[in-house]
């Protein structure tokens, strides 16, 4: 699905609860309603470049995510050896290559 897609279905999600009435978390909608609902159909050329735009955030983010689970493993792996004292700073290396981290 394109990210202009994605997107756009978020903000609409948004504006049919805002339209909705009911309660007991299920949202009733008049016909009226919905067809005051708008819906925008972009261009091609307009969904590629915001792809385009876009998809550069999105894979650095991805590389974040995962730079951020390497991390939260290196601190689960070595601090409660540090904490313990069975790990000193100098073994610190060793012990990350043994493991595999």
């Amino acid at each position: 699905m394109s990210i202009f897609l994605s997107m756009h279905l978020s903000l609409m999600e948004r504006e049919i609860e805002n339209l909705g009435h009911g309660s007991t978390g299920q949202i009733e909608l008049s016909r009226t309603a919905i067809g005051d609902i708008g819906v925008t159909i972009p261009s091609t050329e307009l969904l590629k470049k915001t792809e385009s735009l876009l998809s550069s955030f999105i894979e650095r983010r991805r590389l974040n995510d995962l730079e951020s689970e390497t991390l939260s493993e290196l601190r689960d792996a070595l601090l409660p050896k540090l904490i313990s004292g069975e790990l000193r700073i100098p073994d610190a290396e060793k012990f990350l290559e043994e493991a595999g981290v």
